[in-house]
């Protein structure tokens, strides 16, 4: 989303805000006094706080998008070697996923974005359909590609390949939220993760 310097930083300014007051809480006044600006400037802008929000909801959706794109992509691009041990694809896999859940939950504006939603998903219908297609259907459609691919390339055994995306994507949700809301067990969720996409090679690979 291309636009001027100011009137970004209204927007990330505003993201500030919502994702620690929410919406409605958050006034014109409170966001031209965090940018250090006038109203007639934030006018010049927006016409109203529900076009800034409107705006900000788009920014948040093309993000994401542009986030889910190159992961897939990324997946898609990756050379799997078919004689490698289950447990050395495994632990390629579990690499990945880290990646993803480490960024996903340091990178200031999804975390910002993710606690805007969180809050404002019982009062507007359009960003609750945003978080569930953001951090659930999109996530699950990656794992469901991820274990299609291994299953052609004869690495996983042919199986229900939405059941196995569904219970290899579960608990790594879970943990996800469980860093989200408790950041010191960081190091404790991921080594669940890794264990548990370790057993679901052991249950599943060929070999």
């Amino acid at each position: 989303m291309n636009m001027s310097s100011s009137k970004q930083k209204i927007l990330d300014e505003a993201l500030k805000l919502f994702s620690k007051n929410g919406f409605e809480a958050t006034s014109i006044e409170h966001i031209t006094d965090a940018v250090g600006i006038r109203k007639a400037s934030f006018y010049s802008h927006f016409q109203s706080k529900q076009e800034l929000l409107d705006t900000l909801t788009e920014e948040i959706k093309e993000r994401y998008e542009t986030y889910s794109e190159e992961t897939l992509k990324t997946w898609a691009s990756t050379t799997l070697d078919r004689t490698a041990a289950p447990q050395e694809i495994a632990a390629a896999v579990f690499q990945s996923v880290k990646r993803q859940l480490e960024y996903l939950i340091s990178d200031p504006f999804f975390r910002m974005a993710r606690d805007f939603l969180t809050i404002e998903q019982f009062r507007h219908p359009e960003l609750a359909s945003i978080q569930n297609k953001c951090e659930y259907v999109d996530a699950l459609d990656y794992l469901k590609k991820l274990t299609d691919q291994l299953t052609e390339n004869g690495i996983l055994a042919k199986n229900d390949p939405e059941l196995m995306a569904h219970e290899l994507f579960s608990l790594i949700y879970v943990e996800f939220y469980h860093i989200q809301k408790d950041p010191a067990c960081k190091e404790h969720a991921l080594r669940i993760v890794e264990k548990h996409i370790h057993h679901f090679f052991a249950m599943y690979s060929i070999s």
